[in-house]
């Protein structure tokens, strides 16, 4: 509404809401979808980091002799962009450059080492609004080359484009397109079931495809396909960015183009960040737009620079000088005191947009993705959570942080193992209890089975349909451990039956729970069930992290999966096998994007650019699939052409090709001939009118 209204203001004609090609192919397939890479979400480390615990560091000593290369440049940087001063204002740089400089050769000659860590967390603030206003992205800047042409400033050396790289995401169906018009032209012929039944082809057209494409479908899956991955796809509605707008399907400035370019480069800086990260300290944990990290303590970390006065525009009414600021940097959140990350269940998983962090006075500076902030969670999950995370501050070691951790894990396990005796009724009720709250109405539900369902269908049983008639009802249950055999969500009860007068609960308890005698509710409840649940979770925050620190199991009644025991011995093997690319130098090829490689040069080798993958050995430069799919993931890099002509297919200038032998003049000519005109549409032109000219 907002882009409506300020279009209307400058008298701009919306444009009509986005409508998706019913039919798109790709690569001779049928498009099932498409999109683009987004954001890159990372997680890297597991375990307790704390400012006052040794940490090991391997660091890189060339990153180092890098930082120190562009000291100059840095510190200009700080003074002059960051601090608004002048160098030659100031009294002391070349003493804090001298002691930067120093910290830097240290660490660069000593690269292995152990320190007390410093823990940061590197923001870029407003990531995709300052992407966009420094490239300055709109889904009408994203243009064709048909677009350039009918400008009026589409001349030669224009320097209004530039080219953005973005991912596009597509998913196909197996068949090709001959079997997907096959399908279709069958189908149409067909009558769909109904009263009376009437012509596929009278159907609207939404329908039609629906349908076309359920019958490719089951096509593809009796196309010897034995897996079938099912799309999720995520709707999101981004209320505070223009970004969440242009990618959203039905938007009239839609733009999957400049969402793309949007993401593709936050990606690239946070993953930049992390290459560097990487070699000078410990990367811990990637967010879409910053990156957590450990670094060593005798990193140079705070300086001063000495400034006598400070210069305003004007004094009296105290106004500054206003400049346009289009630019993206990190900011320095830190450092921290602690900053706990938990660990997957699953082997080679690692948990991502989930940690912890402690400021230095102890306080919580940050919690993230944990279920003591989920509604409707266990409460003793929740309060076990509550009271863990304050004891990783504890313990002079690594090891004795996880004792003292682990004390408040066997607490709890200690209530689920004595069935919670030493407390009362509504006490255990309100730890082991569960809610949920219904989204629709429970006949909407049909026969859609969970905990929520099952409880709402109960609560009907014993209070009444008309209780339970209406969305937005809260169920809240526990788990039974009768029926034996049955799934969890056929022995959900509701809570309110416990509430209830003696002889009505031991009624329903018994058409429940098929049990006789023993109404009491320590004798209903599956504990098993909940001890599961309570051990998942320190599995997670305490006992794998220990082991992938190196810490013996804290917790020994909780037992480690068992593929941690391989994976711990993997990080212990000081005889670890280097990957086959290590013994291996890349070769240069030719930079296609580079303007100085427009022509073929003088000390280019020509046998660079055919170098052959040797996983193609054999196969005729066909690629072996891994058999067929109903749907197939394709990726792509995008780029947006600024209609000048980069790639190397150009227009050959006379005096590089008369110096060529006759294969590579042929190969040239072939070249020419393939030109993509979407992608170099002046040396499509050229190629053509020099076809034209031949011709006459």
């Amino acid at each position: 509404m907002l882009l409506m209204v300020q279009a209307y203001k400058a008298n701009v004609v919306c444009p009509n809401k986005h409508q998706a090609e019913p039919e798109k192919f790709y690569n001779n397939r049928l498009l099932e979808s498409e999109t683009y890479i987004g954001g890159h979400v990372e997680c890297l480390e597991t375990g307790v980091f704390r400012s006052d615990l040794l940490t090991s560091f391997k660091l890189d000593p060339s990153a180092f002799n890098q930082l120190i290369e562009n000291l100059d440049r840095d510190l200009k940087y700080a003074i002059n962009v960051e601090g608004k001063m002048e160098l030659e204002d100031g009294s002391n740089y070349d003493e804090v450059k001298n002691a930067i400089m120093e910290k830097l050769i240290a660490l660069r000659d000593e690269p292995t080492r152990e320190e007390y860590p410093l823990i940061y967390h590197l923001d870029v603030a407003a990531m995709y609004p300052n992407i966009i206003l420094t490239n300055r992205l709109q889904p009408p800047s994203v243009v064709t080359n048909e677009v350039c042409t009918a400008c009026d400033f589409n001349r030669p050396g224009k320097t209004c484009l530039r080219n953005l790289e973005w991912e596009w995401r597509g998913e196909t169906y197996t068949a090709k397109r001959s079997d997907y018009y096959h399908i279709k032209r069958q189908i149409e012929s067909e009558f769909v079931d109904g009263l009376p039944p009437k012509p596929f082809v009278d159907l609207p057209k939404v329908d039609q495809q629906l349908k076309l494409k359920e019958r490719l479908k089951k096509y593809c899956q009796k196309d010897m396909v034995v897996l079938y991955d099912s799309l999720q796809l995520a709707h999101k509605c981004i209320l505070n960015s223009f970004y969440g707008y242009v990618m959203r399907k039905g938007a009239r400035w839609y733009s999957m183009e400049m969402a793309g370019v949007v993401t593709y480069t936050g990606a690239k800086i946070i993953q930049n960040a992390h290459s560097l990260i990487k070699k000078i300290g410990r990367p811990l944990e990637l967010d879409t737009d910053g990156i957590w990290c450990a670094l060593p303590g005798s990193f140079p970390e705070n300086f001063t620079f000495r400034y006598n006065f400070m210069t305003l525009v004007d004094p009296i009414n105290r106004t500054y000088t206003e400049r346009e600021e289009c630019s993206i940097e990190f900011e320095v959140d830190g450092p921290y005191k602690a900053m706990i990350l938990p660990a997957s269940k699953e082997e080679g998983i690692l948990l991502k947009k989930r940690y912890a962090v402690f400021n230095e006075d102890g306080t919580l500076a940050e919690l993230k993705g944990f279920e003591i902030k989920r509604r409707g969670e266990l409460k003793h999950i929740k309060v076990f959570q509550a009271e863990l995370f304050e004891k990783f501050l504890h313990g002079s070691t690594l090891e004795e942080c996880y004792s003292v951790v682990a004390s408040v894990a066997n607490r709890w396990l200690d209530l689920l193992d004595n069935q919670g005796k030493d407390i009362a009724d509504s006490e255990l009720l309100d730890y082991i209890s569960e809610s949920s709250t219904m989204s629709k109405s429970l006949a909407d539900y049909g026969e859609q089975k969970s905990c929520a369902v099952t409880t709402a269908r109960r609560l009907a049983d014993f209070l009444g349909d008309t209780m339970v008639k209406d969305k937005g009802l809260r169920c809240q249950y526990v788990v039974a451990r009768e029926p034996r055999g049955n799934p969890v969500s056929e022995r959900a009860v509701p809570v309110a039956i416990f509430e209830t007068d003696a002889e009505l609960m031991k009624f329903y308890l018994k058409k429940w729970c098929k049990i006789s005698l023993d109404f009491d509710i320590r004798s209903i409840i599956d504990w098993s069930y909940y001890k599961q649940r309570l051990s998942s979770a320190i599995q997670k925050i305490i006992t794998i992290p220990a082991a992938m620190q190196k810490v013996s199991n804290p917790v020994p009644r909780v037992v480690h999966p068992d593929w941690l025991y391989k994976k711990v011995r993997e990080k212990d093997d000081k005889m670890t096998q280097r990957k086959l690319v290590d013994f291996f130098s890349s070769v240069n090829k030719i930079n296609k994007d580079d303007p100085k490689n427009d022509a073929i040069g003088e000390n280019h080798d020509p046998d660079e650019q055919n170098v052959a993958d040797m996983e193609d050995f054999g196969s005729n430069g066909k690629s072996s699939g891994v058999g067929p799919r109903p749907i197939a993931r394709s990726y792509e890099t995008k780029r947006k052409s600024s209609g000048e002509g980069d790639s190397f297919k150009k227009k050959i200038d006379s005096d590089h090709s008369g110096n060529l032998p006759a294969s590579s003049a042929q190969a040239i000519d072939v070249d020419i001939e393939d030109i993509d005109r979407h992608l170099d549409y002046q040396g499509w032109l050229d190629s053509k009118k020099k076809k034209v000219e031949t011709s006459s």
